[in-house]
Formats: structure tokens, C-alpha cells, sequence
């Protein structure tokens, strides 16, 4: 009898499974974790099939003992190869990034300390939690349990509730219902799933509901190791909680891999490896933050996608899937049907093309000015948001201010004089050298950091501190006036932290529409519904600045414009109706080669990009695993594609 085992070890991903001779009267169980002899030294394996043949003609070697018993189950198995499978990574790295260096550690893991003080709620965002937890069938329901589920010590006292007129209403419900039959499940059911149009305190406090109304185990995925850590502290999920995310320990890694299998753990918040491990029963898993890059990286390895893999545990558990973030994923409106909106945001806003908007520093606009000066004479700071550290560039006109847009698309083009590229039509066209919008005006690339603004501002309120916040730079966090990028909102910001600003501005809420990504309107509007959202908890006054302000204008309405960007995405071919795949280090010839389907060159990033429709994903991904290690593959999909055999 032989046995077909995955070697937990990073191994190129031409490598599947591997045969050894089975000893008499050792009794192994696909899912067990046996020891077996690799290259001269003894590693960790994952049992996965028995087999009276193998087609190794060389003398095998023999398993050495169990290691540890029923460690996955089955289903755990086709996941993870899947997973694999699905990236045309190894099942054996899958394997390692799951389990890592286990030593038989199966002690009690350390569990997340509780919280035993109050923070209140807005009574409409607690009602709104309420229609959420309304919305999950057959379960029953603690409705009565809301008020005061969150706690927190402070020295002052609980964090006291808005008046009514004051309440912001924070929390969007959106409901849904599957269009089709989730891919990446197993059991051929459809899947209950709730996406939510939620801040971070709403998500922390549908953390706290959801806990309440189940007693099985609750699987919570966030972007980064500060959120997990942040949730930990702050909201009471019961007893038996504990994190899992990079820096967590290896021994305590592994106690929290064994009391999760096991059913000693009843929930767990963590990152990517958190969605990896097999759980015993999973009956909700929470993913927080959806539209945030930092659930996927393509710079490591195995490029895995957080979103991807908390979707395939869901599936596996038949679990009730839950996503939270400031605007739901153009992903999740074309798989499922969303029946409720927020109303649009109503910032104030500032179209920087206007000649009485101008003043001497480009994007300290005259209106942006005054509220700063309000904001300032009613003792409250000012955030002024400009995620530029260096030099942004862009095509506008001397004269009217337009700037350069796609005339195929209207998406902002990546500049690279003498031409504009747009990434989202693949449009090629030279800069023009008069405006096309005045016919008079000169072309000219602009581009402003925030160390100049900086300067501009001290100028100009030279009573009143002010301070840049970045990333290795955050002494200006504690300032009057503070100039932010995208750090501060990624590391920096506290839930339920104390009210203190009377103006919270994007300076040019456009600037991110100039990333070569397809994603960049996605993230411009993610943005400015994060901003608004945070005005509204600070009871602040909110601006917005714009050179495009009908298309930054579109992006208010949640609803409108998720359906618009729905539909322009299906003309284009882009996810989710097709997936994008980046390989790195091999040209588009090569690959136009071997797959039969369009790449093209990324010469800058040594990188080729081809939109494979999904009934032509398997093969391809099939055939790109063939490929050498030194080809990086990264591929951008919404769902795992089905079960398919075993890789050998």
C-alpha cells in the first residue's frame, strides 16, 4: 500500500504530490500529518490519498510515523489545493503558509483579555445593526441585547450618545441574494451572504451582534494586524477569542491551529492564515474592510487573496458570510442582488477650475480657507487629506484648468509624454498641446507635495501649529492643522476615538484616479465615502476638492455609481467578469504562445496583463503553472474556480 502525501515545504509549483511505501500496521487516514524522510532529513506531510499503485519506478521510501491525527479534514484538503491551484502556486507552499513549523504544542492558547466597560451608540446606527441582524434567516434573534454591547475604560466615563439631531447615520444596509450558485462551495447549496455598507465602529459593533447570535465558531477577517489587534481589545467576543496574524508567536500559533480544529476556540480574528487553518465548525465568517489592497499583496508569497480564501472557508462551513466596508466591491453588486442604499453623501464641494476658487497655493482653495478658519475659531482641528508625498502628475490646462481624460472612457490616463495611456480601455493617443475643453489654453504637467503645502499653510495660519502625518513621519499627528495621507487612516485613526476635528477635507479627491490600476475610480470613491464617513463620526464639516467634479460628483450616490462601474467594467472584460492575470518577468509573445489568449506589455514593471474570460481560467492557469519559478504570477479574480483533481 502506498501513500500520496503533500511535504509541507515551499516547493516550485511544478511539484504536487509525492508517494511513499505505507508500513504494515501503521494506520493512516487522509488528513492525518505523518512524518516522512525528504532529501536526507525528516519534514511534516499532509496525508491525502491511499493507493495499492504508484508510478515511481525507484525504490520508495516508507512513512515514519503519525504525526498528528486528522489535522484536515477532506474538505480542508480540496480547499487548500484548490487555493492552490486556483493562483498556480504548489499545494506544499499552500501547506506551509497554513501550518507552518508545528512541535506538537497543544496547550491552552492565550485568549484575548475581556472588556468589561461601555461605549455607546447612536440609537439609529443601533437600529440599523438591528435590521442587519434581522436579515440572517432561522436564527433567533437577542435584538434586545444591542444597546451597550461595546465597552471600553475610560477615565472621563462612557462615550456619551449624540443628540438625535447630531447622529450621523453611519451604517448602509445592504441585503442580498445569491444570483447563482457560489463556485467555491462544495455542499451545492446557496449561500446566505449579507453585504454592508459600514464604517469601522458599525463593523466592530455587527462583530459584537453576530457573536451574540451564534454558538458555534465565528471566523473574523480583517486587512491588518493593528485591526485585529484593535477588535480584540475593544469589543467583548466572549471567553474563548483569541488573534492570529503575523506577529503572532510560533508556539502560540500553533496552540490557536490546534484549539481551532479541535472546537476549544470559538472565535478567531486574524489575517490571511486565520482564513487558511481548518476550523472544527465555522457558523459566520465576518470580512471587514473588502475594498482595501492590503487583503491582497502580489509583492509575497504565496499571493494569496484574504477575500478569496475567507470566501472558500465560508463555502466549505456553509457558513453565513458577512462584508463590511465604506462602499461595497463592484464584486459583490454583480454576484448579488443589493436592495438598500444610504442617501449620498452631501459634503461640500469645490470645483478647483473655478477662477474665484484660486488663490496663490494651487489646491488652498478660497472656500477650503474659510472653513479652516472656521473650524480653527471654534477650538477644533482641521484633517486636510493629500496622499501625495512627492510629485503628482498630470496633464491640465493653464488657462481653464481641465485636465487631460480618455476619450474613449473618460478614465484619467497614466502619462508617459509624449502619449497618455488609459489602463482601464487600453486607449494610446499623444498629449495634445492646446486644451481641448477652452481651445486656448496651454497644456503643462502639475504637480504639488504635501512639504509645499505644508510651508503654504504655516504662511498662512502662522498662529496655529501644523504638521504633516505620514508614514516615518507622524510628528504633526497632534497638530492644530494636519496635513494626512493615506497613513493616517491605515495606522493611525482609533475607533470611537474622541471627537476633535471641525473640518475634514480631500484637498484633490481625484488624485488617486491617476494610479495605473483599473480599480483607481473604485478607490476614488472608496475614499471619499471613508472621509465622509469619518466627518460625519467627528460631527465635522466635510469638503471635497475637485478638478472633476461631475465624475467625483457620480460617485456620491453609492448605488448609481456601483451599477455604472458594474456595467463599464462587463464592456471592458474587467473582474468580476473576467480575470486579470499579471506575470512578471516574461513577455506577452511568450505567453500569447503557450496560452492562445491577448497579453499585453507593461515594459516599465517587466510585466505582461491578460484578461482571461472564467471559461477559459483553468486552462490557462494550468498552463502558466508550467512556467519556471522566475515567472511571478498574480491573478486577480473574484472566486476560486471548482474542484478539480489532485495536482501530480
Amino acid at each position: 500500500m502506498y501513500l500520496r502525501v503533500y511535504p509541507i515545504l515551499r516547493l516550485p509549483r511544478r511539484f504536487g504530490v509525492f508517494d511513499y511505501q505505507l508500513p504494515e500496521g501503521l494506520n493512516v487516514s487522509p488528513g492525518d500529518l505523518v512524518h516522512v524522510p525528504f532529501h536526507n532529513r525528516v519534514i511534516l506531510a499532509v496525508a491525502v490519498a491511499l493507493t495499492e499503485v504508484t508510478e515511481v519506478r525507484s525504490k520508495l521510501a516508507e512513512v515514519i510515523d503519525i504525526a498528528f491525527p486528522a489535522a484536515l479534514s477532506e474538505p480542508d484538503i480540496h480547499r487548500l489545493v484548490n487555493l492552490a491551484q486556483t493562483i498556480a502556486q504548489s499545494p506544499s507552499t499552500i501547506f506551509l503558509s497554513t501550518f507552518g513549523q508545528l512541535k506538537s504544542e497543544h496547550s491552552a492558547p492565550r485568549l484575548v483579555s475581556q472588556n468589561n466597560t461601555q461605549l455607546s451608540l447612536p440609537k439609529d446606527l443601533v437600529e440599523q445593526l438591528q435590521n442587519i441582524v434581522k436579515l440572517i434567516p432561522e436564527r433567533a434573534s437577542k435584538e434586545g441585547e444591542v444597546v451597550g454591547l461595546l465597552s471600553r475604560q475610560a477615565k472621563v466615563g462612557p462615550v456619551p450618545a449624540p443628540e438625535s439631531d447630531e447622529v450621523s447615520q453611519l451604517v448602509r444596509l445592504s441585503t442580498c441574494s445569491a444570483k447563482q450558485e457560489n463556485p467555491t462551495s462544495s455542499t451545492g447549496v446557496n449561500q446566505t451572504r449579507i453585504v454592508c455598507q459600514l464604517g469601522t465602529e458599525a463593523s466592530f459593533a455587527l462583530a459584537r451582534l453576530l457573536r451574540q447570535r451564534t454558538s458555534g465558531q465565528m471566523l473574523i477577517i480583517m486587512p491588518r494586524e493593528r485591526d485585529v489587534e484593535l477588535l480584540g481589545r475593544l469589543i467583548d467576543l466572549g471567553k474563548s477569542t483569541a488573534v492570529l496574524h503575523g506577529h503572532t508567536k510560533p508556539y502560540e500559533r500553533e496552540k490557536i491551529i490546534h484549539a481551532w480544529r479541535s472546537g476549544r476556540l470559538s472565535t478567531l480574528i486574524g489575517t490571511l492564515q486565520a482564513t487558511l487553518i481548518p476550523a472544527h465548525k465555522i457558523d459566520t465568517v465576518l470580512l471587514m474592510s473588502t475594498g482595501t489592497d492590503d487583503h491582497f499583496s502580489d509583492r509575497r508569497n504565496p499571493r494569496l487573496d484574504n477575500r478569496l480564501c475567507a470566501a472558500a472557508q465560508a463555502a466549505q462551513h456553509n457558513a453565513l458570510f458577512v462584508t463590511t466596508d465604506f462602499l461595497p466591491r463592484p464584486e459583490e453588486l454583480a454576484t448579488f442582488e443589493l436592495s438598500s442604499f444610504s442617501p449620498a453623501a452631501e459634503p461640500i464641494m469645490v470645483d478647483l477650475r473655478k477662477p474665484d476658487e484660486q488663490t496663490d497655493t494651487q489646491l488652498l482653495s478660497e472656500t477650503l480657507l474659510a472653513e479652516v478658519n472656521k473650524a480653527l475659531q471654534s477650538q477644533k482641528k482641521v484633517l486636510l487629506f493629500y496622499n501625495r508625498k512627492g510629485v503628482a502628475k498630470r496633464v491640465v490646462c493653464s488657462s481653464c484648468c481641465a485636465m487631460v481624460i480618455c476619450p474613449t472612457c473618460g478614465n484619467v490616463p497614466s502619462i508617459r509624454p509624449p502619449t497618455a495611456h488609459c489602463l482601464r480601455c487600453g486607449h494610446v493617443w499623444p498629449i495634445p498641446e492646446k486644451c481641448g475643453a477652452c481651445t486656448t489654453g496651454h497644456l503643462n504637467l502639475k504637480g504639488i507635495g504635501n512639504a509645499h503645502l505644508e510651508k503654504a499653510l504655516i504662511a498662512l495660519f502662522p498662529t496655529y501649529s501644523v504638521g504633516r502625518v505620514e508614514k516615518n513621519h507622524t510628528e504633526g499627528k497632534n497638530a492644530q492643522i494636519q496635513l494626512v495621507t493615506e497613513y493616517f487612516f491605515s495606522s493611525l485613526v482609533l475607533p470611537f476615538g474622541p471627537k476633535e476635528y471641525g473640518l475634514v477635507a480631500d484637498l484633490a479627491a481625484d488624485l488617486s484616479l491617476n494610479p495605473e490600476n483599473f480599480r483607481a475610480e473604485e478607490e476614488t470613491a472608496r475614499k471619499l465615502h471613508r472621509l465622509t464617513s469619518f466627518g460625519k463620526q467627528q460631527n465635522a464639516t466635510v469638503l471635497i476638492q475637485t478638478w472633476l467634479p461631475d465624475l467625483i460628483d457620480e460617485m456620491r450616490n453609492a448605488e448609481t455609481w456601483l451599477n455604472n462601474e458594474t456595467t463599464t467594467r462587463q464592456s471592458y472584460g474587467l473582474p468580476p467578469f473576467a480575470a486579470q492575470v499579471t506575470v512578471r518577468h516574461v513577455d506577452s509573445a511568450a505567453l500569447i504562445a503557450i496560452t492562445n489568449q491577448t497579453f499585453l506589455d507593461v515594459p516599465e514593471k517587466l510585466e505582461a496583463i491578460g484578461r482571461i474570460p472564467y471559461n477559459k481560467l483553468d486552462e490557462v492557469i494550468d498552463t502558466l503553472a508550467t512556467l519556471p519559478d522566475t515567472a511571478v504570477i498574480s491573478i486577480d479574480q473574484t472566486y476560486a474556480s471548482s474542484h478539480r483533481p489532485l495536482q501530480s
